[in-house]
């Protein structure tokens, strides 16, 4: 359907050019070929920055975060020299009772993945914890044993 509309839409255009004469037909192509240019050179250079530039370096930051955290993951499960992942269980765990990624890695728990989202563990959900851990920052840096006092019990 679309190709024959294509098709009717080229010949009513042959058309139209063929009934206007030939000044018109040269105007309508240098019209064609300027919409195409700015189309190609001006619409699609945008989209491409936009895509390529733009949107990652909103989310670079966020992604960077994520990375750093599953790689230390990955370091501590698999680091012998070092502690392994805490043997102490918290008090409140957060993730274990509300996300879902941890109970799609219980039940899958023979997956390489699964050994990554069950080693992580947090007191609190989502971006409490970031604001949580930038408010005792912010208090506490001088304080480096209630500091540490306050993430042994919290985290």
């Amino acid at each position: 359907m679309v190709v024959g509309l294509n098709l009717f839409f080229m010949y009513y255009t042959l058309l139209r050019g063929f009934s206007k004469g030939l000044k018109w037909q040269y105007r309508f192509l240098f019209s064609c070929l300027i919409q195409i240019c700015i189309e190609i050179c001006l619409f699609e250079t945008i989209e491409c920055v936009y895509i390529n530039y733009f949107v990652p370096s909103m989310v670079y930051k966020q992604v960077n975060n994520a990375y750093t955290i599953v790689f230390n993951l990955i370091n501590k499960m698999f680091n012998h020299k070092s502690d392994t992942i805490n043997n102490t269980e918290l008090l409140l765990d957060a993730q274990k009772h509300l996300f879902i990624s941890t109970n799609v890695a219980r039940y899958y728990s023979n997956n390489f993945e699964s050994l990554i989202v069950l080693g992580y563990s947090s007191c609190f959900p989502g971006e409490i914890s970031k604001i949580w851990y930038e408010e005792t920052k912010k208090y506490y840096n001088n304080y480096s044993l209630w500091k540490n006092i306050l993430l042994t019990f919290f985290c």
